[in-house]
């Protein structure tokens, strides 16, 4: 008498509980009764599946309405481990739709930087310049699972405006933007920069730094009002010489000062931009810079961490700056370089 009398006190006591229990946020709901709703702490309704494990006495079966409690309690326990199990296993960039420009081949930045933005959820489109890069462009996409592959000469306006224009098609808008672009002819990257032609100057400045300006003005009406992200590629040779890198140096520079006078002009629609300025890499572009692995040498020799970057480290800090991890962060130049950047010699 005395064991059924504790049953049934711990059992007339649970109604009461959950009638008290204050609601925090991101719990699961539940129905008790009279019609009242309360949210349980999923630590709270373990423990009162631990008290409807209690036996009797006879060391028969619980109480019906302590198996109750049981059933009642451990539903809403399995609904919150399933959701905070989806929270963990959800990457930085679930549902994140990201367009990069600059993939040429399996080295470049840009392709470290949609492998890391794919791993974590984002969903992808690419673009090319030639069909000589489209060969290599396309069994990298299929490898991942991309299959919005534009072409694109960003010299050319009308090939932008359709490349944004087909991604309006079949996507809601767009959150990231990666420009990863730069080009000068080869005979500016040797010698003198007394030596850079007009010509040269002008396409060096077009691809490298304009185009930045291009792509954000198409890409802007699918980009308001999403908390969006531009990201730019630059080099220290924007703010130092470095030998032969000449006329890329002066676009490098235009390009950092087109992030903060971007960022100004489209923060107020919540898109930030930003630029990573990296260190020296083996990528195709920098095969054009006469010395490069001399350049490499050197600063591997004089960085404070003694080594030089991967374009894994590019990525990373890429994922950070495109994530809603950064939401407060626009119009600067971000460093990975291993702190190459602060010496004086």
């Amino acid at each position: 008498a005395q064991e059924k009398k504790k049953a049934s006190t711990i059992s007339g006591a649970v109604p009461v509980l959950l009638d008290r229990i204050s609601a925090p946020s991101g719990e699961v709901s539940r129905r008790v009764r009279n019609g009242g709703s309360v949210r349980l702490p999923c630590s709270f309704r373990i423990v009162l599946w631990m008290i409807s494990l209690i036996p009797k006495g006879d060391g028969k079966m619980p109480a019906p309405r302590l198996q109750f409690v049981r059933f009642y309690t451990m539903i809403p326990v399995v609904l919150d481990v399933k959701i905070e199990l989806r929270r963990a296993l959800m990457g930085l960039l679930d549902g994140k739709k990201a367009v990069i420009f600059g993939i040429a081949n399996e080295k470049s930045i840009a392709w470290a930087i949609a492998q890391a933005f794919r791993k974590e959820g984002a969903e992808l489109a690419f673009t090319y310049a030639s069909e000589a890069v489209a060969k290599r462009i396309f069994p990298l996409a299929e490898s991942i699972g991309v299959t919005r592959i534009y072409p694109c000469d960003v010299t050319k306006d009308e090939d932008i405006r359709n490349v944004f224009s087909e991604i309006g098609k079949v996507w809601d808008g767009v959150d990231i933007l990666i420009h990863s672009i730069a080009f000068a002819n080869r005979e500016e990257l040797k010698g003198s920069f007394l030596n850079t032609s007009r010509a040269g100057f002008a396409l060096a400045m077009d691809v490298s730094a304009y185009s930045l300006i291009a792509l954000v003005r198409e890409a802007h009406p699918l980009m308001k009002g999403r908390g969006g992200s531009v990201l730019a590629m630059t080099y220290y040779a924007s703010e130092k010489v470095f030998p032969n890198y000449n006329v890329m140096g002066v676009a490098k520079a235009a390009l950092e000062a087109n992030v903060r006078y971007l960022a100004e002009a489209v923060g107020p629609d919540g898109i930030r931009v930003n630029a990573i300025s990296a260190g020296p890499l083996k990528t195709l572009a920098a095969s054009g810079v006469g010395g490069f692995h001399q350049i490499a040498a050197h600063v591997e020799a004089k960085t404070p961490l003694r080594s030089n970057i991967e374009q894994q480290d590019v990525a990373n800090a890429a994922l950070f700056l495109c994530s809603d991890l950064s939401r407060r962060i626009t119009g600067g130049v971000h460093f990975v370089d291993s702190g190459y950047n602060i010496m004086g010699m």
